[in-house]
């Protein structure tokens, strides 16, 4: 229920048709109606407060009244984020989660989900509002708020992996509206940095990258931008601002049945939080494609009214999530070998380094950080571990990184390479592919009771099957080769396009040539035929003790001629 705050008096609106628009940019909004004969329309005003039942405060800015009703749309209470404005400002060279720590309003607090280690500056006539809104495009980030338990959270823009959440019109999808543009679309895009800075050196002599996914026509369009002095820096985003700009834009608003809030027990995996991302099936245009929610329309009082709207990212590989807990043995494995070799590399590099450490201290005198460098001088330094509070990190390419390989306090470890005997998680999310040269899945994904073998040609249960045909062994192989299951009394393989078994098949079969020793039942009701319903259906058999070929000539679907040869 929504309450609103007049003259220090709290009024409780009857009202439980309202909707909170949660939106990309944080500024939610609740919308709402009233009579104009209700008396709380006599009293309410632009910027009055309102609360809803989850404790959020919103202020009301727009009343707009036709004859009968007035549309009421209340937006989420920032105030203190712009009671303050820092002329001249000017952040320094800082990371996401820096910049909005140093304007952060007084008991508020920060939850960075995204942890971009980039360093930018920003400059401007700025309240701390408008430096969260210059950090969401700068680095790349959404950013939201709770105004009720002073939180700020940090989201990459960047869809993550699908949760499990779908939308299909069978199910959840009542309405499904598509509206797609390719107006602005380019893939083949020039890219410039601070005094004409290119990538060109390192992309094989190409100022330019290429993406064709969607179309192979090229359509040029050229990006510049002097805050970049790294050549691989630029080469990273241009490779990631072609992966939007390549694509169609393409924008899908849906009318969703809430089933996670109508029965939590039944389908608490159809989880479509802002931001999320869900696999919508459009069976029209016979699409299944990964989109993330970018606004939510809640109904608190009638979930079945929600709607979410979606928004299109770059197409991703998509990701598998597998449970799996490894435990390899043998000295001799080939991961063994590969993991000792790493700690023997890892030994030589620490018992070997010849570097500079320097102690920092803050604005107060305070002991910050450690730094140990390649070099004494912190504008020379290129390779630099760096210590502090919010966790270490590695950087090659000097003291404002990017630091690609860090562990930060929250807990989040980022690595190029990770070597361990033993990887135990409850959930594994992998952006590419799982390669394994030997060794077993097993449990979890790939079923319970057994395990399943990688080898060279493919995948088998243990001590199954090792090719698709000629063996009697028991068990599942699948591969490039073929495919065979074999149980006690039956083998089924397929290979070059054949299937073959020695056990029975029902139903159906559509086959240019259909070989069979042993015999063929048609049951009542049943019936043999050629494709066209014309034709000749032949078959071996006995006339009396002798062997013949029994040819049954059909035209049109009947039986013509019987002939035995």
């Amino acid at each position: 229920m929504l309450t609103l705050y007049h003259n220090g008096e709290q009024y409780p609106l009857e009202n439980t048709e309202y909707y909170i628009r949660e939106l990309a940019n944080g500024l939610d909004e609740v919308i709402f109606s009233l009579p104009l004969h209700d008396p709380i329309y006599a009293i309410i005003n632009e910027e009055e407060q309102i609360t809803d039942r989850d404790g959020q405060t919103y202020k009301v800015k727009q009343i707009d009244a036709g004859a009968h009703d007035a549309k009421i749309v209340c937006q989420l209470d920032l105030d203190v984020w712009r009671a303050t404005l820092n002329v001249n400002y000017n952040s320094g060279t800082k990371t996401c989660n820096q910049q909005i720590t140093a304007v952060l309003p007084t008991g508020w607090t920060i939850n960075d989900r995204a942890l971009v280690n980039i360093g930018r500056t920003i400059e401007g006539d700025l309240t701390p509002y408008d430096v969260c809104v210059e950090c969401t495009s700068v680095y790349n980030v959404y950013i939201r708020w709770d105004n009720k338990n002073k939180v700020v959270t940090i989201y990459p823009k960047a869809m993550g992996a699908p949760v499990g959440s779908f939308a299909t019109r069978e199910l959840n999808l009542k309405e499904i509206n598509y509206k797609g543009k390719s107006n602005d679309i380019v893939t083949r895009l020039y890219a410039y940095g601070k005094d004409g800075l290119s990538f060109a050196d390192i992309n094989g002599g190409k100022p330019y990258v290429d993406n064709f996914t969607y179309t192979s026509q090229i359509i040029c369009g050229i990006w510049r931008d002097d805050r970049y002095e790294v050549a691989q820096n630029l080469l990273d985003d241009a490779t990631e601002k072609l992966a939007v700009m390549s694509r169609p834009t393409r924008t899908y608003e849906c009318a969703i049945v809430d089933l996670q809030a109508t029965n939590p027990e039944l389908y608490n995996n159809l989880d479509f939080s802002i931001f999320t991302a869900a696999t919508l099936i459009d069976d029209i245009k016979e699409n299944a494609v990964d989109y993330q929610v970018v606004e939510r329309h809640v109904f608190p009082y009638h979930p079945e009214k929600n709607e979410v709207i979606f928004n299109s990212e770059p197409l991703k590989i998509t990701t598998s999530v597998i449970n799996v807990v490894d435990a390899l043995d043998n000295p001799n494995s080939t991961f063994q070998q590969i993991q000792s070799q790493r700690i023997a590399s890892a030994t030589n590099w620490l018992t070997s380094g010849d570097g500079y450490v320097v102690a920092r201290k803050g604005t107060n005198g305070e002991w910050k950080e450690l730094l140990f460098m390649d070099t004494d001088d912190e504008s020379t330094a290129q390779k630099v571990i760096r210590i502090n509070e919010n966790g270490i990190g590695f950087s090659t390419t000097g003291i404002n990184g990017p630091y690609t390989n860090a562990w930060t306090i929250d807990g989040a470890l980022n690595a190029d390479f990770i070597t361990t005997g033993t990887l135990d998680a409850d959930q594994v999310t992998v952006h590419g592919k799982i390669e394994a040269t030997s060794g077993y899945f097993q449990q979890g994904y790939f079923g319970t009771g057994g395990q399943w073998e990688i080898t060279t040609n493919g995948i088998h249960t243990k001590n199954g099957p090792t090719a698709p045909y000629g063996q009697s062994t028991q068990g599942t192989y699948i591969g490039t080769d073929g495919f065979c299951c074999n149980g006690p009394a039956t083998h089924v393989w397929i290979s070059d396009g054949a299937l073959t078994t020695n056990g029975a098949i029902s139903g159906n079969i559509n086959a240019g040539t259909l070989t069979i020793n042993g015999s063929v039942n048609i049951n009542s009701g049943g019936s043999a035929y050629t494709g066209q319903n014309s034709g000749t259906f032949a078959f071996q058999g006995y006339v009396g003790s002798t062997q013949k070929t029994i040819a049954m000539n059909f035209v049109n679907g009947l039986l013509v001629g019987f002939v035995a040869q």
